[in-house]
C-alpha cells in the first residue's frame, strides 16, 4: 500500500500495490504462503489513507518465487484498489530483488484505472534468535488507462524506502511490522496555461501484517 497512500492524498494516478512486508528470504521449490496486513499512512497535504493487502507467494527453486499481491485503499474522498504479479530473486544471503507488472481501479473516476510495475531490493539480517530486521530501496511507475493522459493526473513515480521487523509467531506463522517514507512525482496538467506541470510530494506510512506458510 505504501506509494499508493500518497498518491491517494494526491489525486494523481496510483500504481499497483507495492507493499514489502517481507524479508531477504525465498521460500523453497512448491513451498507456499500467504499473507494479510493493514496500515495507513499521510503526507504533506494533511490527508490520510487507510487500506489492507494480502499476498499469495510460491517457492520455484534456484532462490526465487513468484507470486500475486493485492490491496484496497480508501481514503476521504476515494476507494482504490490494484493487483499485480511479483517475483523475487535471492541471489546472495541477506538480498532479495523484486520486480513485477500490475493493475490499479477506482479513485473518485473510472479514468482514475492505470497500469505500471515497480522494481526494487530488500536487505535483512537476524536480530538475536528469533527476529529479523529488513530495510529496502523501491521505485513504482504508474501510467493512466485514458485518451488524455494528463486529464486527471498524468504519470507518476514513487520512491518508498522502509524500515521493518519479522518476528515468529510460530513454526509456520510470521509477524510483521513497518515504517517508511516515500517520495513522489507526478505529471500534471495546469488548468489555467494546459501546460504539464511536475508536482513533487513526500509523506509516511506504517503496516503490519501476518504471514502463514504450511
Amino acid at each position: 500500500m505504501r506509494a499508493a497512500v500518497l498518491l491517494v492524498v494526491t489525486a494523481c494516478t496510483v500504481p499497483p500495490p507495492f507493499h514489502v512486508l517481507e524479508t531477504s528470504e525465498t521460500l523453497a521449490a512448491r513451498k507456499i504462503s500467504v499473507t494479510a496486513g493493514a496500515g495507513g499512512g499521510t503526507g504533506d497535504l494533511d490527508d490520510c489513507c487507510v487500506g489492507g493487502a494480502a499476498r499469495v507467494r510460491v517457492g520455484v527453486g534456484g532462490n526465487q518465487e513468484v507470486g500475486v499481491d493485492g490491496n484496497v485503499l480508501l481514503s476521504s474522498n476515494s476507494t482504490i484498489g490494484g493487483v499485480k504479479l511479483a517475483y523475487k530473486w535471492r541471489p546472495h544471503e541477506g538480498i532479495a530483488f523484486v520486480a513485477g507488472p500490475g493493475f490499479m481501479f477506482g479513485g473518485d473516476t473510472a479514468d482514475k484505472n492505470a497500469v505500471g510495475g515497480d522494481l526494487g531490493a530488500i536487505v535483512s539480517k537476524p536480530v538475536g534468535e528469533r527476529a529479523t530486521v529488513y530495510s529496502a530501496l523501491r521505485l513504482a511507475v504508474a501510467i493512466p488507462l485514458r485518451d488524455d493522459m494528463y486529464e486527471l493526473g498524468g504519470v507518476s513515480e514513487s520512491l518508498v524506502l522502509p524500515i521493518g521487523i519479522g518476528y515468529p509467531l510460530g513454526p509456520q506463522t510470521r509477524l510483521f511490522g513497518e515504517l517508511g517514507g516515500i517520495g513522489a512525482l507526478s505529471q500534471i496538467r495546469d488548468g489555467r496555461t494546459m501546460e504539464i506541470d511536475s508536482h513533487t510530494n513526500v509523506g509516511w506510512y506504517g503496516a503490519i501484517a501476518i504471514s502463514y506458510s504450511p
